[in-house]
């Protein structure tokens, strides 16, 4: 079995026009047919001195930063901006991240072919950074493909159903174990990453950084990279 983590935000959101709610992240784990894998409490939260479900990262987030509402839906949870000043004065940026031990297995089984990783896009971006950090003993997960996939659903719905796959080129860049991984893209990323290392108790020594940047991410669209899971040994 597999330890997980994830890390999503947003930086430099600015509001065009007053709004109660906005779809900001969604967790879910899942097989390739679309059943769901445990549940959102068996998520930790990324840094060890935060309680059961903080999962927010205060210390990387700036601004304005809007209260953050969970709503539950058929595919788990989904986080939500509050409401917020319109223009410049609301600017901010916000992080989040939570962690999994043991949570997805390794080798491929007959519900599970492909180890998947989405990011959905549901706010209009300028860039999306899509980073995706490899144990060194994964040799399988080094070459992973991207699919762009436009949704017009508004929640997550298994590939194969009314998913559209964009011919949009994309390209993943291995920056090798342990590279520097700061970039202008998102303020003090090479901190944020090094604080979820640490909190998973991970050697940042141990992995490779697969990166894809993708400028301007069709919205609503997901993002994904995936691979194929090898046979048991």
């Amino acid at each position: 079995m597999l330890d997980v983590a994830f890390i999503a935000g947003w930086q430099g959101v600015r509001r065009l026009r007053p709004i109660d709610r906005w779809p900001a992240f969604q967790l879910y784990f899942r097989r390739d047919d679309g059943s769901q894998i445990g549940d959102e409490a068996a998520s930790l939260p990324i840094l060890p001195d935060r309680k059961p479900g903080d999962w927010m990262l205060d210390d990387f987030c700036s601004g304005a930063v809007p209260e953050i509402h969970a709503k539950d839906t058929t595919d788990g949870v989904c986080y939500e901006f509050g409401r917020g000043p319109v223009g410049r004065t609301g600017d901010f940026g916000c992080f989040y991240g939570n962690r999994r031990t043991k949570a997805v297995a390794r080798h491929a089984t007959e519900t599970d072919r492909l180890g998947m990783f989405h990011v959905g896009v549901t706010i209009p971006a300028a860039v999306l950074l899509f980073d995706l950090f490899v144990h060194r003993d994964l040799s399988e997960a080094l070459s992973p493909e991207v699919l762009v996939q436009g949704r017009l659903q508004t929640h997550y719905e298994h590939e194969d159903h009314a998913v559209i796959r964009l011919p949009i080129s994309t390209r993943v860049h291995n920056l090798g174990r342990d590279p520097a991984v700061s970039t202008p893209l998102v303020k003090n990323y090479d901190g944020l990453i090094g604080a979820a290392m640490a909190g998973g108790g991970w050697n940042p020594a141990d992995f490779h950084c697969l990166r894809l940047v993708l400028e301007y991410p069709p919205m609503p669209s997901t993002v994904t990279m995936r691979y194929p899971l090898p046979d048991t040994e």
